[in-house]
C-alpha cells in the first residue's frame, strides 16, 4: 500500500526531498568513483535545486544531466540546462560536471544529422505500415507499429526485421532483411560485434546510431572511454560509417577529458568495415 506524506509547505517538501537525494548520492559515492544524477527540467524543481546545491557532498565526482531537454543553446531562455546551471550548479555543487545535450562546437551539418537521428519514433511509425494516425494517437500508433514489426505484419515481411544475420528456416539465404531498411545491415551487425566488449547505452537501427556507455579496462581503471557510431546509408561503403570516441582520466578525484584520438577512430572504422565485408561475403 502506498504511503502518502503530507507537508505543511512547499518549502519543507523541497528541503526534505533534498535531504533524501543527497543521502542517496552520498551512499552511491561510497562505492563508485563517479555517480550520475538525472534531473527533470522546468521551473517546478528549482526550489529543490536551491537546497540540494548546499548539501555537503563530493560534488566533483557527480555528473548532472537532464532527463528532458530542448536542443537549444544554454543561454536560450527556454533551455532547461540554463535553469539547472542557475539553480543547481551553484555554491557547493558548482564543481559538479554538467552534461549538456547541446554542443556549440558542432557544425550546422552535424547538428542537422544528430537531429535527424533523434526522430526514431516517427521512423518506426512510418515504416511499420500502421493505419493509426500518430497525429491523433501517437501512443497507440507506436504500440501498433512495434507489434507489426515484431510479428512481421509491417513492411519487413513475415520474418520481421532481422539485423543479426541468422539463417532462415531452409538454411539458405542471408537472413538480413534489407527491404525498407534505412541503414546497411552488415555495417550495423559488424558495429555491434566489434563493440560487444563495451556496455551499450543505446542502439537505434532506424536512426543508425550506437552509443556505448563508459568502459574501463581492468588493466587501467583510471582511464575510461565511450564510443559513438553513426551509420548513414544503405550501402556498404566507408562514407556511410563514422566513429567518434571520447576518453577521460581520473585525476584529483574527478574525471578529466583527454580529447579524441583520431587514429583510434580510424582503427575502429576499419575493424567494422572489414567485419561487415566478411559478413556480406558469408551471406551472399
Amino acid at each position: 500500500m502506498t504511503k502518502l506524506t503530507k507537508f505543511d509547505s512547499i518549502d519543507i517538501l523541497m528541503k526534505t526531498l533534498s535531504s533524501y537525494v543527497s543521502n542517496d548520492l552520498r551512499e552511491s559515492l561510497k562505492n563508485n568513483k563517479v555517480v550520475t544524477l538525472s534531473v527533470p527540467g522546468g521551473t517546478t524543481p528549482a526550489p529543490f535545486f536551491d537546497y540540494l546545491c548546499n548539501e555537503d557532498l563530493e560534488w566533483q565526482r557527480v555528473n548532472v544531466l537532464l532527463s528532458d531537454e530542448r536542443y537549444l543553446p544554454e543561454d536560450n531562455i527556454r533551455s532547461n540546462a540554463r535553469l539547472i546551471s542557475k539553480h543547481l550548479i551553484q555554491k557547493k555543487a558548482s564543481v559538479a560536471r554538467m552534461v549538456s545535450f547541446y554542443n556549440k562546437n558542432l557544425s550546422e551539418e552535424e547538428r542537422a544529422e544528430l537531429w535527424s537521428k533523434a526522430q526514431t519514433t516517427g521512423e518506426i511509425i512510418n515504416r511499420s505500415g500502421t493505419p493509426i494516425s500518430s497525429a491523433s494517437n501517437k501512443t497507440g500508433a507506436m504500440r501498433d507499429a512495434e507489434t507489426r514489426l515484431s510479428t512481421g505484419g509491417g513492411l519487413f515481411g513475415s520474418d520481421g526485421l532481422n539485423l543479426l544475420g541468422n539463417e532462415n528456416k531452409e538454411g539458405s539465404g542471408s537472413g538480413f532483411a534489407t527491404v525498407g531498411m534505412p541503414i546497411n545491415p552488415y555495417l550495423w551487425s559488424a558495429s555491434l560485434e566489434t563493440l560487444s566488449f563495451i556496455p551499450l547505452s543505446s542502439a537505434d537501427p532506424f536512426g543508425g546510431t550506437i552509443f556505448t556507455d563508459w568502459y574501463s579496462s581492468e588493466l587501467n581503471e583510471n582511464e575510461r572511454c565511450k564510443v559513438n557510431v553513426f551509420i548513414k546509408g544503405a550501402e556498404l561503403k566507408t562514407q556511410n560509417l563514422r566513429v567518434s570516441s571520447f576518453c577521460e582520466v581520473f585525476k584529483n578525484n574527478k574525471w578529466v577529458g583527454v580529447g579524441t584520438n583520431s587514429q583510434d577512430n580510424i582503427s575502429l572504422e576499419n575493424a567494422i568495415l572489414n567485419k561487415a565485408k566478411k559478413l556480406k561475403l558469408k551471406n551472399s
